[in-house]
């Protein structure tokens, strides 16, 4: 599909780096295990190429159902950065229990784990998709690279069924008032 990962070291540090080579506007889907990010102190290199989002499907847990990603490092000069956040899904399809997305610096992308119960220390710049959220961050949807602030949402009022039904039966009372008043005539 055009993608690739490789895992070399860069800097005698351990790396991961995430290479798209598709066609332009395409979509870099990468396939990686779970123990590819559970090296310590991992620096993370991105090279999207021409694509319009990016897919990380991480398959496997560390204990239990659950994944704990410690000190992953996103290095900004090497593809990942606020502005292509808003464009990387992170699709852990296979923690049922706790994932905590590290302690580190800023996670870059959204989250997709909607069994799992995230529990993140760290920011998060991206939409979070998960059944429970315990975080001591702070979860930041990116446009551009721009932070998107969520400024609450204010539904139409609804009126209670009681207050329907009172007005269904006005108005029915409307109507045979009318009706009685036609046929009297």
């Amino acid at each position: 599909m055009g993608s690739s990962v490789s895992n070399a070291p860069v800097n005698t540090q351990p790396a991961l780096t995430f290479n798209y080579t598709g066609p332009a506007n395409g979509v870099a889907v990468f396939n990686i295990t779970s123990k590819d990010l559970q090296t310590s102190n991992l620096q993370l290199y991105l090279n999207p190429g021409q694509a319009s989002s990016v897919v990380i499907n991480v398959s496997g847990t560390d204990n239990g159902g659950s994944l704990t990603l410690s000190n992953l490092s996103f290095v900004t000069g090497g593809g990942f950065s606020d502005a292509i956040a808003s464009k990387i899904l992170w699709n852990f399809e296979d923690v049922s229990g706790t994932l905590n997305p590290g302690s580190g610096g800023t996670f870059l992308g959204s989250i997709l784990a909607p069994t799992a119960s995230l529990d993140a220390s760290n920011a998060i710049d991206g939409s979070v998709f998960v059944e429970s959220v315990t975080t001591a961050g702070e979860i930041h949807y990116k446009n551009n690279g721009y932070v998107v602030q969520y400024n609450g949402f204010n539904p139409l009022s609804v009126p209670e069924p009681s207050s329907m039904v009172m007005a269904a039966l006005g108005m029915l009372g409307v109507g045979a008032a009318g009706w009685g008043r036609r046929r009297a005539s």
